[in-house]
């Protein structure tokens, strides 16, 4: 055997999980998280390691469409449901779902994170996220 010398591969591997995974009548989804290394600084919140998101998508065929769409880092992500698991599929229609982000608050002293909930849109031709809400929340 020999090793890779795929930087970017050998990272996902071994600082990544899958958090999530569902299957349509003719797409497969997976949520991939993938942490940076490092740890947070004392009552620094901006200082902790951040972490991202790869969505991946594929037609369910001998000769899959396939795609990977990558969300912007942030302090933490977090899957929350599906939303719309279509039973048929088009070019126009997505598997939805939500998460949660957390980035660092303005004025840490009323919570270290402002969490914000968004919607994710996908099939294997394209993606969108958009912001549902925001809340602030404790260290």
């Amino acid at each position: 055997m020999t090793p890779s010398s795929d930087a970017p591969l050998v990272h996902l591997l071994n600082n990544g999980e899958q958090v999530a995974t569902t299957e349509s009548a003719n797409w497969i989804v997976r949520v991939y998280k993938v942490y940076d290394l490092g740890e947070c600084g004392p009552d620094r919140p901006e200082s902790c390691p951040l972490r991202q998101l790869m969505v991946a998508v594929r037609t369910i065929d001998l000769a899959p469409d396939q795609a990977v769409f990558i969300l912007p880092k942030a302090h933490d992500w977090r899957f929350l449901e599906w939303t719309h698991v279509p039973r048929q599929e088009g070019p126009d229609d997505a598997v939805r779902f939500t998460l949660e982000r957390d980035d660092p608050s303005p004025t840490p002293q009323n919570g270290w994170w402002i969490t914000s909930r968004h919607e994710v849109a996908v099939n294997p031709w394209k993606a969108s996220i958009r912001p549902v809400s925001a809340a602030a929340t404790g260290p």
